[in-house]
């Protein structure tokens, strides 16, 4: 009942930017894909939960084995790669990349995985030219099962997938979105560099959970970053030359 009634007392932010919802205390934060204001913006605004407080029923402690269990093989375990993290990170992207998403007409996510991402993406810009990679096969065809035909997922190694890329869109594209412990090397970044304006760079929950912050990540990773707003899971590469490994 104490913790309870700490959390009540809890400040609590709230956003809602092109259909990305945010909550966010002193002790977390999340965001989700939210069904209303997708073409508006609200101000962030503060408020304190102050519910009427009540006698708690009787009831047996909650065994702490038992929840763990919920979550599959224990949450430190699947809480890095478990679809709720893919979800809340990736939107979290979404909403932090707002203002690149804003000015591009076209983006890639440079190993898609099962599209995701782009998903999210195409849900607040449905009039953006997308488009994704993936060397797994399997995780490919599962990508164009949830995107439809209408959005190109290539196949292949990833320099082969980022070469038929370059044919297909030789104009080039605005964005790219890549995760670098994914890329496999300075020639793959090289490549992505090549036929995007700008590249973002993704912090996976394990790489973030190791580094503690995207510049940290960036600096062990060898890249720069472009200066700007503090990052939480995305943050856009400066021009410069990158060490990457």
């Amino acid at each position: 009942m104490a913790w309870l009634e700490e959390i009540a007392d809890w400040a609590v932010d709230a956003s809602l930017v092109n259909g990305i919802a945010e909550i966010t205390t002193a002790t977390f934060r999340c965001t989700w894909l939210s069904d209303e204001g997708a073409a508006r913006a609200r101000p962030l605004r503060r408020a304190v939960m102050r519910p009427e407080k009540r006698k708690a029923a009787p009831g047996e402690p909650a065994d702490s084995a038992n929840i763990l269990t919920e979550f599959g093989n224990g949450f430190e375990a699947a809480g890095f790669e478990s679809p709720f993290a893919m979800r809340s990170r990736f939107s979290t992207v979404v909403w932090e990349q707002t203002a690149a998403l804003r000015r591009a007409t076209s983006a890639v996510h440079v190993g898609c995985r099962e599209g995701l991402l782009l998903e999210l993406i195409a849900q607040t810009k449905s009039k953006l030219k997308l488009y994704g990679t993936e060397e797994d096969a399997a995780a490919a065809e599962a990508a164009r099962r949830r995107l439809g035909a209408s959005l190109p997922v290539l196949g292949g190694a990833g320099l082969e997938a980022l070469a038929a890329l370059a044919r297909l869109v030789p104009e080039g594209l605005d964005l790219a979105f890549v995760d670098p412990k994914q890329l496999g090397g300075r020639d793959a970044l090289a490549a992505v560099r090549a036929i995007a304006k700008t590249v973002i760079v993704i912090g996976t929950d394990r790489s973030l959970h190791r580094f503690k912050d995207m510049n940290a990540y960036a600096a062990a990773m060898g890249l720069a970053l472009l200066p700007g707003r503090a990052a939480r899971v995305s943050a856009a590469l400066s021009p410069a030359n990158d060490r990457l490994h």
